[in-house]
């Protein structure tokens, strides 16, 4: 069994490096998304594949929690 994806989302670039390096050293494999409208995509292109989303509530566009009502009703 292979480790688990997760996808984080957030606007603030170097946050999301410094929490994907941090993950992956602890045995995650790690996607990331600047915007709510790119990790849609990559989710709806295989909602199997995350074990986790961690967002930002706060993000330009569509919010965090928007983002992750459309996640869960695919």
């Amino acid at each position: 069994m292979g480790s688990a994806r997760l996808l984080l989302v957030d606007d603030e670039a170097a946050l999301l490096e410094l929490l994907k390096k941090y993950l992956e050293r602890l045995g995650y494999e790690v996607d990331t998304c600047l915007a709510s409208k790119d990790a849609l995509a990559l989710y709806e292109a295989d909602p199997e594949r995350y074990a986790l989303v961690l967002t930002d509530l706060t993000l330009a566009g569509i919010n965090g929690e928007e983002m992750l009502e459309r996640m869960r009703l695919r």
